[in-house]
């Protein structure tokens, strides 16, 4: 009988160590949110570099570099290059 409190004991701690594991890895929160936000602005077009290209893609400076974000309300967000 005392052995299966000790197993019970056992697997009880096994469980935590693994829930707990999971919550505090940072690998899980970085691949959740891959440094980027999860919000958009209200963007016409983009440049990047020394082109006046009009680019449409993105809406965030996120895989963006370098680049200047036009936005809707005639400002611009200039993108750090990294």
């Amino acid at each position: 009988m005392a052995i299966n409190k000790i197993h019970v004991n056992v697997m009880i701690l096994l469980l935590c160590g693994a829930f707990l594991l999971g919550v505090f890895n940072p690998k899980v929160a970085t691949a959740q949110t891959d440094g980027c936000p999860e919000s958009c602005f209200c963007m016409e077009y983009m440049t990047c570099g020394s082109s006046d290209e009009k680019l449409y893609n993105g809406c965030n400076c996120c895989f963006n570099p370098g680049c200047t974000l036009h936005l809707c309300s005639n400002t611009t967000i200039s993108c750090p290059a990294n």
